[in-house]
């Protein structure tokens, strides 16, 4: 088996960047969804397009936590 050593430090602020993005793009789209009229006058494709994309970046920022818990 190949053992790999991570610098614990880099990838913990790797990782916390990479959160803090995610959670600004998070708050954004969030925003959008909520914003009164959105949801009933945008086209419904953009509508689902952006769920899903909430969706994702959900999973994603759950994965980031738990890579970050992992190294602590």
């Amino acid at each position: 088996m190949l053992k790999v050593e991570v610098d614990k430090a880099a990838e913990t602020a790797r990782l916390t960047k990479e959160q803090g993005k995610v959670e600004a793009e998070l708050a954004k789209l969030t925003a959008k969804l909520e914003k009164p009229g959105y949801v009933d006058k945008a086209p419904a494709h953009l509508v689902e397009r952006d769920k899903a994309q909430l969706a994702e970046l959900n999973d994603k920022l759950e994965k980031i936590r738990a890579q970050l818990a992992k190294l602590a």
